[in-house]
């Protein structure tokens, strides 16, 4: 039985309580008030009596009672009448009853009170007769319980009573079981909340930390661990800069059902901040953690459809396990994260924890830090790689390639960097910075006459930017560039967070003159598709066939494919990792129509740049 029931019927039984003490302390105080009238009115009808016997002797008093007694057939009372010596002179009761009654009466020292029989209750008066030696007795029956005249008298109004009190009584018993169990869901709640996510409904960092402590109390069986996993969602804050809260809060709602389709029943499933999930893998073999968690990166990279968009999300995942990594709970999901930002630090997908990622993570922070400065200090660095005519062996374009020179570690990896400012919302600041130093160096080299292409690479994140054509037709008209001296290099992933809004985006580009590129053409499984849905102008094949094409026949014939495929499309095709002469003329002999790499030159800044153009770009090269 619940607590509102046990209220609801305890209240009911206070009040039935209440009711019973009510009605036996109206029944008393109903005999008390009787008792005292009686006696008052047996007090009243001594006294006029003896008021009428005033002066008599015994013998007159007997023949007066007798007459009265006559008149009225029946007395409302007995009496009886004592002399000094308290001889009866006088008496209308039964002689047993007189013999019974006289001692206690005749020896109290009272003018008043009850006497009980057997059978009888009465009420007596003495009172003296004045002028005379006699006193006078006065007695009135009532029944020995009163109840029945009670129950006639005071019945019905105790009874309408008793019902109001017993309806009040429930009006308030349901009134107050249905406040408790308001009170008690409020408080469920709070403690729902407390425990859980608000937005997902999981258990939150909190409960996460309470539920890890009770499993690591228990012993595991020989050759198995109980594994943590922090999952980082990536591009989950783009899409709320783009899209809104309400599409990232739907996003979360889909990963947190995707995720519970993949655990197991006694597994915890927990979302701890933002845009990270941990789950904990309780009882199971190293082994089987590996599996798992490799079934869940398959399933979050999966796509998303959302209000209408496709989206494809990844997910860096790190990995503590207990006891190898830590012995308490606050550790093995410390150990976990730490894991995980090792995970985007490295790009991979998956990353179990080791000792060195303490010092990793500290450094990672103090390189965001770093980064963001350097940005808006812009110290950063701006280098270009030529891309060269393989007919006439001239330049013809250059890519703009940003690079920083850290002051403790010296020059950071491009793509390490560029992963920090895609993860810290850096990344539109860092390309708008990109452009404009390209195209203004444009501008000096069409000013000493040399008319190269310029290529700028664009991130995912970028084509979400809805202030990126505008912002790149105001650099166009500043330097005075033609647009279609502008290459911008997308990859495949750029496709991959809201396709229709980057779409969009470049087919505004395209109708401003710009030149389109697919950069690493060939190493997604959606490259087709690219051919087809985007207005592209250049295609780059991928590095990975470029270097191995002169020994692997299958990489030839796959360049030789593509080549064919693009020129059919009208594309211009350059192919990357360009290191020999001989890779150089399998190119050419292909068709291959441009070629970038180390061969010719690597990325260089600007003022080495205009050396080596001066040096390269003659009328012939041998």
């Amino acid at each position: 039985m619940n607590l509102s029931r046990k209220l609801f019927l305890g209240f009911i039984g206070i009040a039935l309580l209440g009711i019973i003490l009510f009605g036996y302390i109206t029944y008393q105080t109903a005999l008390e008030t009787r008792s005292e009238e009686l006696t008052k009115s047996t007090t009243d009808n001594a006294m006029q009596l003896a008021s009428i016997l005033e002066g008599s002797d015994p013998a007159r008093v007997r023949q007066l009672l007798r007459n009265f007694q006559t008149r009225q057939q029946v007395l409302p009372y007995n009496l009886f009448i004592v002399d000094r010596q308290q001889a009866i002179i006088f008496n209308t009761l039964p002689n047993e009853i007189v013999a019974e009654l006289t001692p206690p009466l005749l020896a109290s020292d009272a003018n008043h009170g009850h006497a009980n029989l057997k059978e009888t209750s009465l009420v007596w008066s003495s009172q003296s007769i004045p002028n005379s030696e006699l006193t006078l007795y006065l007695l009135r029956q009532t029944e020995k319980s009163g109840f029945i005249p009670f129950l006639k008298h005071s019945g019905l109004p105790l009874v309408i009573a008793s019902l109001i009190l017993l309806w009040l009584a429930i009006w308030c018993a349901m009134f107050l079981s249905s406040l408790y169990r308001r009170l008690d869901q409020q408080r469920r709640e709070l403690e729902f909340q407390k425990r859980h996510d608000s937005l997902t409904g999981l258990s939150n960092r909190n409960s996460l930390v309470e539920q890890t402590e009770l499993r690591l109390e228990r012993s595991l069986p020989k050759g198995e661990c109980i594994a943590l996993l922090i999952i980082d969602i990536k591009r989950l804050k783009e899409i709320n800069d783009t899209l809104g809260h309400y599409a990232g809060d739907a996003l979360l709602c889909l990963i947190a059902e995707r995720l519970n389709s993949v655990i197991r029943e006694n597994d915890i499933l927990a979302r701890i901040v933002s845009n990270e999930f941990a789950i904990l893998l309780d009882r199971i073999s190293e082994e089987s953690v590996v599996a798992t968690t490799t079934r869940i990166q398959e399933t979050l990279s999966d796509g998303y459809e959302i209000e209408g968009h496709e989206f494809y999300l990844g997910a860096s995942i790190g990995v503590a396990l207990y006891p190898e990594h830590a012995l308490d709970a606050i550790n093995l999901i410390r150990h976990g994260e730490m894991a995980m930002y090792a995970a985007k630090r490295i790009g991979a997908d998956i990353t179990i924890y080791d000792e060195t990622h303490k010092t990793s993570t500290l450094e990672q922070l103090k390189l965001v830090s770093d980064l963001r400065t350097d940005l808006e200090n812009k110290n950063i660095q701006l280098y270009f790689q030529p891309k060269v005519n393989l007919d006439n062996g001239q330049a013809v374009s250059l890519e703009a390639l940003a690079r920083w020179e850290h002051p403790d570690h010296g020059y950071i990896a491009t793509s390490r960097f560029i992963h920090i400012a895609e993860n810290t919302g850096l990344i539109n600041q860092l390309t708008y910075w990109v452009m404009e130093q390209a195209l203004k160096c444009s501008q000096q080299l069409q000013q000493q006459g040399q008319s190269l292409n310029v290529a700028i690479n664009l991130s995912m994140w970028n084509l979400q930017d809805l202030e990126l054509v505008e912002y790149l037709q105001s650099l166009i008209d500043k330097y005075n560039v033609e647009p279609s001296r502008i290459t911008l290099e997308i990859t495949e992933t750029a496709m991959m967070v809201n396709h229709k809004r980057a779409l969009h985006t470049l087919h505004r580009l395209h109708e401003l003159g710009i030149v389109l590129s697919i950069d690493d053409f060939g190493t997604g499984y959606s490259s087709m598709t690219y051919l087809k849905q985007l207005p592209l102008g250049e295609v780059k094949i991928d590095k990975s066939f470029i270097k191995s094409m002169h020994k692997q026949p299958d990489d030839s014939s796959m360049v030789r494919a593509i080549i064919d495929l693009a020129h059919d499309l009208g594309l211009t095709v350059v192919g990357e990792g360009v290191e020999s002469r001989e890779i150089a003329e399998m190119l050419r002999e292909l068709g291959c129509d441009q070629g970038q790499g180390s061969y010719y030159a690597d990325a260089m800044p600007f003022e080495a740049l205009l050396g080596w153009l001066e040096r390269f770009n003659q009328p012939t090269r041998e």
